[in-house]
């Protein structure tokens, strides 16, 4: 359940590795997950599998549009429609962080 790939959204690429904000207490996006491919993208998983996801949540399908992003000037915040942020969220940290 652990991915370790992920297409990001060209306008949030700022930095080696994608963080979106969800220890601490923060709920946004600091950088996006890609959703160029129908509306979504592929996630790679440490056990070898691959999965695509379609973002169910409009505000995560950002259009790319060649800004300068500063994550600490600009975060999305998640909003009271959390499900794409959860749904990465819980692959990406050990599930008691949400407990």
């Amino acid at each position: 359940m652990t991915w370790v790939l992920l297409d990001e959204q060209a306008d949030t690429l700022t930095s080696p590795s994608f963080w979106a904000g969800y220890n601490l207490g923060i709920t946004a996006w600091q950088q996006l997950p890609a959703s160029y491919h129908d509306g979504g993208c592929s996630l790679a998983f440490a056990d070898g599998h691959v999965e695509y996801k379609k973002w169910l949540v409009p505000q995560t399908r950002q259009p790319v549009r060649y800004i300068g992003w500063d994550f600490r000037s600009m975060p999305l915040a998640a909003g009271p429609d959390r499900r794409d942020f959860e749904w990465l969220a819980v692959r990406t940290l050990e599930p008691t962080a949400f407990k």
